[in-house]
Protein backbone atom coordinates (compact mmCIF):
# COMPACT_ATOMS: atom_id res chain seq x y z
CA UNK A 1 0.00 0.00 0.00
CA UNK A 2 1.35 3.41 -0.99
CA UNK A 3 2.01 6.27 1.38
CA UNK A 4 -0.35 9.21 0.77
CA UNK A 5 2.59 11.30 -0.48
CA UNK A 6 3.25 8.66 -3.14
CA UNK A 7 -0.41 8.60 -4.11
CA UNK A 8 -0.28 12.38 -4.65
CA UNK A 9 2.73 12.10 -6.96
CA UNK A 10 1.14 9.26 -8.93
CA UNK A 11 -2.13 11.20 -9.24
CA UNK A 12 -0.21 14.16 -10.70
CA UNK A 13 1.31 11.88 -13.32
CA UNK A 14 -1.83 10.14 -14.48
CA UNK A 15 -3.17 10.97 -17.93
CA UNK A 16 -6.76 11.94 -17.17
CA UNK A 17 -9.05 14.94 -17.22
CA UNK A 18 -8.38 17.89 -14.92
CA UNK A 19 -11.61 17.29 -12.99
CA UNK A 20 -10.75 13.64 -12.37
CA UNK A 21 -7.23 14.48 -11.26
CA UNK A 22 -8.46 17.25 -8.95
CA UNK A 23 -10.94 14.85 -7.37
CA UNK A 24 -8.17 12.30 -6.84
CA UNK A 25 -5.93 14.88 -5.17
CA UNK A 26 -8.68 16.28 -2.97
CA UNK A 27 -9.58 12.77 -1.79
CA UNK A 28 -6.12 12.15 -0.33
CA UNK A 29 -6.02 13.28 3.33
CA UNK A 30 -3.41 15.98 3.86
CA UNK A 31 -3.37 16.38 7.63
CA UNK A 32 -0.73 13.72 8.25
CA UNK A 33 1.36 14.35 5.16
CA UNK A 34 5.14 14.41 5.41
CA UNK A 35 5.61 17.43 3.18
CA UNK A 36 9.39 17.21 3.22
CA UNK A 37 9.20 13.63 1.96
CA UNK A 38 6.70 14.68 -0.72
CA UNK A 39 9.07 17.38 -1.99
CA UNK A 40 12.02 14.98 -1.85
CA UNK A 41 10.25 12.34 -3.94
CA UNK A 42 8.88 14.88 -6.42
CA UNK A 43 12.36 16.27 -6.94
CA UNK A 44 13.89 12.79 -7.29
CA UNK A 45 11.37 11.86 -9.98
CA UNK A 46 11.57 15.29 -11.67
CA UNK A 47 7.86 15.98 -11.26
CA UNK A 48 8.04 19.01 -8.94
CA UNK A 49 6.51 21.25 -11.61
CA UNK A 50 3.63 18.80 -12.12
CA UNK A 51 3.12 18.63 -8.37
CA UNK A 52 3.04 22.41 -7.99
CA UNK A 53 0.66 22.89 -10.92
CA UNK A 54 -1.82 20.24 -9.82
CA UNK A 55 -1.83 21.14 -6.14
CA UNK A 56 -2.34 24.77 -7.12
CA UNK A 57 -5.31 23.77 -9.27
CA UNK A 58 -6.93 21.19 -7.01
CA UNK A 59 -6.26 22.00 -3.38
CA UNK A 60 -4.03 25.01 -2.79
CA UNK A 61 -5.84 25.78 0.46
CA UNK A 62 -4.66 22.44 1.91
CA UNK A 63 -0.97 23.11 1.22
CA UNK A 64 1.08 24.83 3.98
CA UNK A 65 2.16 28.31 2.79
CA UNK A 66 5.89 27.62 3.18
CA UNK A 67 5.59 24.41 1.14
CA UNK A 68 3.64 26.18 -1.56
CA UNK A 69 6.30 28.88 -1.75
CA UNK A 70 9.02 26.26 -2.19
CA UNK A 71 7.04 24.54 -4.91
CA UNK A 72 6.43 27.80 -6.72
CA UNK A 73 10.10 28.78 -6.56
CA UNK A 74 11.14 25.41 -7.98
CA UNK A 75 8.52 25.63 -10.70
CA UNK A 76 9.75 29.07 -11.75
CA UNK A 77 13.38 27.88 -11.68
CA UNK A 78 12.50 24.91 -13.90
CA UNK A 79 10.58 27.19 -16.26
CA UNK A 80 13.63 29.45 -16.46
CA UNK A 81 15.85 26.47 -17.38
CA UNK A 82 13.25 25.48 -19.95
CA UNK A 83 13.48 28.86 -21.66
CA UNK A 84 17.27 28.97 -21.54
CA UNK A 85 17.73 25.46 -22.93
CA UNK A 86 15.08 25.91 -25.62
CA UNK A 87 16.90 29.01 -26.87
CA UNK A 88 20.14 27.04 -26.77
CA UNK A 89 18.54 24.24 -28.76
CA UNK A 90 17.61 26.68 -31.52
CA UNK A 91 21.16 28.07 -31.53
CA UNK A 92 22.65 24.59 -31.87
CA UNK A 93 20.21 23.45 -34.56
CA UNK A 94 20.94 26.61 -36.57
CA UNK A 95 24.70 26.14 -36.34
CA UNK A 96 24.59 22.44 -37.20
CA UNK A 97 22.13 23.08 -40.03
CA UNK A 98 24.32 25.76 -41.59
CA UNK A 99 27.10 23.18 -41.69
CA UNK A 100 25.02 20.48 -43.32
CA UNK A 101 24.03 18.42 -40.27
CA UNK A 102 20.38 17.60 -39.65
CA UNK A 103 19.94 16.80 -35.98
CA UNK A 104 16.74 15.52 -34.37
CA UNK A 105 16.07 16.74 -30.82
CA UNK A 106 14.35 14.20 -28.61
CA UNK A 107 13.37 14.26 -24.96
CA UNK A 108 13.77 17.76 -23.46
CA UNK A 109 11.94 20.57 -25.29
CA UNK A 110 10.67 18.22 -28.02
CA UNK A 111 8.78 16.07 -25.51
CA UNK A 112 7.64 19.08 -23.52
CA UNK A 113 6.00 20.73 -26.51
CA UNK A 114 4.56 17.66 -28.23
CA UNK A 115 3.24 15.66 -25.26
CA UNK A 116 2.44 18.15 -22.48
CA UNK A 117 -0.47 20.57 -22.39
CA UNK A 118 1.79 23.07 -20.66
CA UNK A 119 5.43 22.57 -21.78
CA UNK A 120 6.71 24.04 -18.50
CA UNK A 121 5.45 20.93 -16.68
CA UNK A 122 8.06 18.65 -18.29
CA UNK A 123 11.33 19.16 -16.43
CA UNK A 124 14.70 18.63 -18.10
CA UNK A 125 18.27 19.63 -17.36
CA UNK A 126 20.04 19.00 -20.67
CA UNK A 127 19.55 18.66 -24.42
CA UNK A 128 19.60 15.42 -26.41
CA UNK A 129 20.27 15.46 -30.14
CA UNK A 130 20.33 12.51 -32.51
CA UNK A 131 22.74 12.77 -35.44
CA UNK A 132 23.84 10.28 -38.06
CA UNK A 133 26.73 8.10 -37.02
CA UNK A 134 29.15 9.42 -39.64
CA UNK A 135 28.47 13.03 -38.57
CA UNK A 136 29.01 12.60 -34.82
CA UNK A 137 32.51 14.01 -34.56
CA UNK A 138 31.79 16.79 -37.02
CA UNK A 139 28.83 17.81 -34.83
CA UNK A 140 30.93 17.65 -31.66
CA UNK A 141 33.63 19.85 -33.21
CA UNK A 142 31.03 22.35 -34.37
CA UNK A 143 29.84 22.68 -30.78
CA UNK A 144 33.27 24.09 -29.92
CA UNK A 145 32.27 27.16 -31.97
CA UNK A 146 29.35 27.64 -29.57
CA UNK A 147 31.50 27.49 -26.44
CA UNK A 148 31.37 23.80 -25.61
CA UNK A 149 34.28 21.74 -24.35
CA UNK A 150 34.99 18.17 -23.35
CA UNK A 151 35.38 16.39 -26.67
CA UNK A 152 36.51 12.76 -26.38
CA UNK A 153 40.22 12.07 -26.49
CA UNK A 154 40.47 9.53 -29.29
CA UNK A 155 44.24 9.20 -29.18
CA UNK A 156 44.05 5.83 -27.43
CA UNK A 157 41.03 4.49 -29.25
CA UNK A 158 40.24 6.05 -32.60
CA UNK A 159 36.91 7.54 -33.60
CA UNK A 160 35.57 4.28 -35.04
CA UNK A 161 36.10 2.44 -31.76
CA UNK A 162 34.37 5.21 -29.82
CA UNK A 163 31.38 5.01 -32.14
CA UNK A 164 31.23 1.22 -31.79
CA UNK A 165 31.59 1.17 -28.03
CA UNK A 166 29.44 4.14 -27.01
CA UNK A 167 26.04 5.41 -28.13
CA UNK A 168 26.21 9.05 -27.06
CA UNK A 169 28.68 11.66 -25.88
CA UNK A 170 28.08 14.61 -23.56
CA UNK A 171 29.67 18.06 -23.69
CA UNK A 172 29.15 21.08 -21.48
CA UNK A 173 29.13 24.77 -22.31
CA UNK A 174 32.13 26.44 -20.76
CA UNK A 175 29.96 28.78 -18.68
CA UNK A 176 28.15 25.76 -17.22
CA UNK A 177 24.76 26.94 -18.47
CA UNK A 178 24.03 24.07 -20.85
CA UNK A 179 24.77 20.36 -21.10
CA UNK A 180 24.32 18.60 -24.45
CA UNK A 181 24.32 14.91 -25.36
CA UNK A 182 25.00 13.96 -28.97
CA UNK A 183 23.46 10.54 -29.70
CA UNK A 184 24.02 8.20 -32.60
CA UNK A 185 22.13 5.32 -31.01
CA UNK A 186 19.82 4.74 -28.05
CA UNK A 187 21.56 1.78 -26.41
CA UNK A 188 25.23 1.03 -25.84
CA UNK A 189 26.89 -1.97 -27.47
CA UNK A 190 27.08 -3.94 -24.23
CA UNK A 191 23.28 -4.23 -24.14
CA UNK A 192 23.62 -6.73 -27.02
CA UNK A 193 20.54 -5.30 -28.68
CA UNK A 194 20.92 -3.42 -31.98
CA UNK A 195 18.06 -0.95 -32.43
CA UNK A 196 17.31 -0.26 -36.12
CA UNK A 197 17.43 3.55 -36.21
CA UNK A 198 18.68 4.15 -39.77
CA UNK A 199 15.17 4.98 -40.95
CA UNK A 200 14.39 7.42 -38.15
CA UNK A 201 15.53 10.42 -40.21
CA UNK A 202 13.32 9.54 -43.18
CA UNK A 203 10.28 8.94 -40.99
CA UNK A 204 10.82 12.02 -38.83
CA UNK A 205 8.26 14.78 -38.90
CA UNK A 206 8.32 18.19 -37.28
CA UNK A 207 7.28 19.65 -33.95
CA UNK A 208 6.28 23.20 -33.16
CA UNK A 209 8.39 24.64 -30.35
CA UNK A 210 7.65 28.27 -29.51
CA UNK A 211 6.24 28.84 -33.03
CA UNK A 212 9.33 27.31 -34.62
CA UNK A 213 9.25 24.06 -36.60
CA UNK A 214 12.01 21.61 -35.65
CA UNK A 215 12.66 17.96 -36.64
CA UNK A 216 10.87 15.44 -34.45
CA UNK A 217 10.83 11.65 -34.28
CA UNK A 218 7.75 9.88 -35.55
CA UNK A 219 5.45 8.76 -32.73
CA UNK A 220 6.30 5.11 -33.34
CA UNK A 221 10.06 5.67 -33.23
CA UNK A 222 9.68 7.93 -30.21
CA UNK A 223 7.87 5.06 -28.48
CA UNK A 224 10.92 2.87 -29.07
CA UNK A 225 13.33 5.59 -27.92
CA UNK A 226 11.36 6.17 -24.69
CA UNK A 227 11.13 2.45 -23.95
CA UNK A 228 14.87 1.97 -24.52
CA UNK A 229 15.74 4.89 -22.26
CA UNK A 230 13.43 3.71 -19.49
CA UNK A 231 14.68 0.12 -19.68
CA UNK A 232 18.31 1.24 -19.67
CA UNK A 233 17.71 2.98 -16.32
CA UNK A 234 15.24 0.36 -14.99
CA UNK A 235 12.40 2.92 -15.18
CA UNK A 236 13.56 4.49 -11.91
CA UNK A 237 12.19 7.96 -12.66
CA UNK A 238 8.42 8.40 -12.76
CA UNK A 239 8.87 11.17 -15.33
CA UNK A 240 9.83 8.60 -17.98
CA UNK A 241 6.64 6.62 -17.35
CA UNK A 242 4.63 9.83 -17.59
CA UNK A 243 6.24 10.63 -20.96
CA UNK A 244 5.21 7.23 -22.30
CA UNK A 245 1.70 7.46 -20.84
CA UNK A 246 1.23 10.87 -22.42
CA UNK A 247 2.45 9.59 -25.79
CA UNK A 248 -0.10 6.76 -25.63
CA UNK A 249 -2.83 9.22 -24.65
CA UNK A 250 -1.93 11.78 -27.31
CA UNK A 251 -1.46 9.29 -30.13
CA UNK A 252 -4.22 6.65 -30.04
CA UNK A 253 -3.56 6.29 -33.80
CA UNK A 254 -0.10 4.76 -33.34
CA UNK A 255 0.77 2.37 -36.17
CA UNK A 256 1.26 -0.76 -34.09
CA UNK A 257 1.71 -2.94 -37.17
CA UNK A 258 4.73 -0.82 -38.06
CA UNK A 259 6.03 -0.91 -34.47
CA UNK A 260 6.07 -4.70 -34.27
CA UNK A 261 7.27 -5.10 -37.83
CA UNK A 262 10.18 -2.69 -37.44
CA UNK A 263 11.04 -3.81 -33.91
CA UNK A 264 10.18 -7.46 -34.41
CA UNK A 265 13.19 -8.99 -32.67
CA UNK A 266 12.03 -10.75 -29.50
CA UNK A 267 14.13 -8.68 -27.12
CA UNK A 268 13.08 -5.41 -28.79
CA UNK A 269 9.46 -6.43 -28.32
CA UNK A 270 10.19 -7.16 -24.68
CA UNK A 271 11.56 -3.64 -24.22
CA UNK A 272 8.30 -2.26 -25.64
CA UNK A 273 6.14 -4.64 -23.59
CA UNK A 274 8.03 -3.69 -20.43
CA UNK A 275 7.44 0.02 -21.09
CA UNK A 276 3.74 -0.52 -21.78
CA UNK A 277 3.32 -2.65 -18.66
CA UNK A 278 5.13 -0.09 -16.50
CA UNK A 279 2.98 2.77 -17.82
CA UNK A 280 -0.19 0.73 -17.31
CA UNK A 281 0.62 -0.72 -13.88
CA UNK A 282 2.08 2.48 -12.41
CA UNK A 283 -0.12 5.13 -14.05
CA UNK A 284 -3.14 3.29 -15.53
CA UNK A 285 -1.97 4.40 -18.99
CA UNK A 286 -4.32 3.75 -21.89
CA UNK A 287 -2.81 0.83 -23.77
CA UNK A 288 -4.99 -0.47 -26.64
CA UNK A 289 -6.68 -3.70 -25.52
CA UNK A 290 -5.15 -5.93 -28.20
CA UNK A 291 -1.67 -4.57 -27.50
CA UNK A 292 -2.22 -4.92 -23.75
CA UNK A 293 -3.13 -8.59 -24.21
CA UNK A 294 0.16 -9.14 -26.05
CA UNK A 295 2.20 -7.25 -23.46
CA UNK A 296 0.93 -9.26 -20.48
CA UNK A 297 1.73 -12.53 -22.25
CA UNK A 298 5.42 -11.70 -21.81
CA UNK A 299 5.91 -12.96 -18.26
CA UNK A 300 9.36 -11.42 -17.86
CA UNK A 301 8.05 -7.99 -18.94
CA UNK A 302 5.19 -8.24 -16.43
CA UNK A 303 7.44 -9.39 -13.58
CA UNK A 304 9.92 -6.59 -14.20
CA UNK A 305 7.13 -4.00 -14.42
CA UNK A 306 5.83 -5.16 -11.03
CA UNK A 307 9.38 -4.86 -9.70
CA UNK A 308 9.57 -1.30 -11.03
CA UNK A 309 6.32 -0.43 -9.25
CA UNK A 310 7.44 -2.03 -5.99
CA UNK A 311 10.77 -0.18 -5.92
CA UNK A 312 9.70 3.13 -7.48
CA UNK A 313 9.85 5.08 -4.23
CA UNK A 314 12.91 3.46 -2.75
CA UNK A 315 15.77 5.83 -1.92
CA UNK A 316 16.38 7.38 -5.30
CA UNK A 317 19.75 6.58 -6.81
CA UNK A 318 20.28 3.30 -4.93
CA UNK A 319 20.09 1.13 -8.01
CA UNK A 320 22.96 -1.20 -7.24
CA UNK A 321 25.16 -2.85 -9.83
CA UNK A 322 23.94 -6.39 -9.11
CA UNK A 323 20.29 -5.38 -9.36
CA UNK A 324 21.05 -3.69 -12.67
CA UNK A 325 22.74 -6.83 -13.99
CA UNK A 326 19.85 -9.05 -12.95
CA UNK A 327 17.28 -6.67 -14.40
CA UNK A 328 18.97 -6.37 -17.79
CA UNK A 329 19.75 -10.09 -17.94
CA UNK A 330 16.07 -10.86 -17.47
CA UNK A 331 15.34 -8.67 -20.49
CA UNK A 332 17.17 -11.23 -22.65
CA UNK A 333 15.17 -14.07 -24.17
CA UNK A 334 18.32 -16.14 -24.76
CA UNK A 335 20.74 -17.14 -22.01
CA UNK A 336 23.71 -16.64 -24.34
CA UNK A 337 22.72 -12.99 -24.88
CA UNK A 338 22.41 -12.51 -21.12
CA UNK A 339 25.92 -13.90 -20.67
CA UNK A 340 27.24 -11.69 -23.47
CA UNK A 341 25.61 -8.67 -21.82
CA UNK A 342 27.24 -9.43 -18.48
CA UNK A 343 30.64 -10.05 -20.04
CA UNK A 344 30.57 -6.89 -22.16
CA UNK A 345 29.30 -4.78 -19.28
CA UNK A 346 32.09 -5.93 -17.00
CA UNK A 347 34.88 -5.89 -19.56
CA UNK A 348 34.26 -2.90 -21.86
CA UNK A 349 36.14 0.23 -20.71
CA UNK A 350 34.59 3.67 -20.87
CA UNK A 351 36.38 6.58 -22.52
CA UNK A 352 37.91 7.57 -19.18
CA UNK A 353 39.29 4.11 -18.42
CA UNK A 354 42.49 2.56 -19.68
CA UNK A 355 43.31 -0.73 -21.36
CA UNK A 356 46.01 -2.08 -19.02
CA UNK A 357 45.98 -4.96 -16.59
CA UNK A 358 44.75 -2.71 -13.79
CA UNK A 359 41.73 -1.86 -15.90
CA UNK A 360 40.65 -5.50 -16.04
CA UNK A 361 41.13 -5.87 -12.28
CA UNK A 362 39.34 -2.64 -11.35
CA UNK A 363 36.65 -2.54 -14.03
CA UNK A 364 33.95 -4.28 -11.90
CA UNK A 365 34.53 -1.79 -9.05
CA UNK A 366 34.36 1.18 -11.44
CA UNK A 367 31.20 -0.26 -12.97
CA UNK A 368 29.38 -0.85 -9.70
CA UNK A 369 30.18 2.69 -8.61
CA UNK A 370 28.95 4.11 -11.94
CA UNK A 371 25.77 2.01 -11.98
CA UNK A 372 24.94 3.04 -8.41
CA UNK A 373 25.00 6.74 -9.34
CA UNK A 374 21.62 8.31 -10.22
CA UNK A 375 20.99 9.01 -13.92
CA UNK A 376 21.29 12.61 -15.00
CA UNK A 377 17.71 12.69 -16.25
Amino acid sequence: MNRPEQDIILACGRVCGEAERSELLRSIPKRELDWDYLLLMANAHQVTSLLYWNLHTACRDQVPPQIFRQLRERFLAAAGRHELLTAELFRILDHLGKNGIRAIPFKGPALAHTLYENPSLREFVDLDLLVRRHEVFKALRLLIDLGYSGLPDCASYGEAEVLDREYHYAVEREDGQAFVEIHWNVLARHFVLPVPIDGWWERAGTALIQSRSVPNLSAEDLLMALCCHGCKHMWKSLMWSIDLAKLLGRRPDLDWDYVFREYGAEDLRRIIFLGLNVANIVLDARVPSEIHKKSIQDRAAVDLALQVKATLFEHHGERGGLRFMRFQSKMKSRRMDALRFCYRTLSTPTLTEGHGVLHHLCRPLHLLRRLSAPPRK
